[in-house]
């Protein structure tokens, strides 16, 4: 383990403080468990992107070939357009 100083406003620092007694924990260890859920979080992110950014694109089968239109995908049932 390491040992880090920060310096935070006194009412940051009173806010943590309740924080933390709030949960049963030392500031240490809330402030560690937040830092761990946020690069969990962060570690997550990149890998689904990962995974999103690697994959081939989804194939749409027209029926019988035939594309929709523009018109027909924007038309609104009980809508006429002008």
């Amino acid at each position: 383990m390491n040992n880090i100083n920060i310096t935070l406003s006194e009412d940051v620092a009173r806010w943590l403080w309740i924080k933390a007694a709030e949960d049963n924990k030392t500031v240490s260890e809330w402030v560690s468990e937040l830092l761990e859920e946020a690069r969990r979080r962060q570690h997550d992110y990149r890998i689904a992107m990962q995974l999103l950014l690697t994959r081939a694109p989804d194939r749409i089968d027209w029926p019988s070939e035939r594309r929709s239109t523009r018109e027909e995908l924007s038309d609104h049932p009980g809508r006429k357009l002008a």
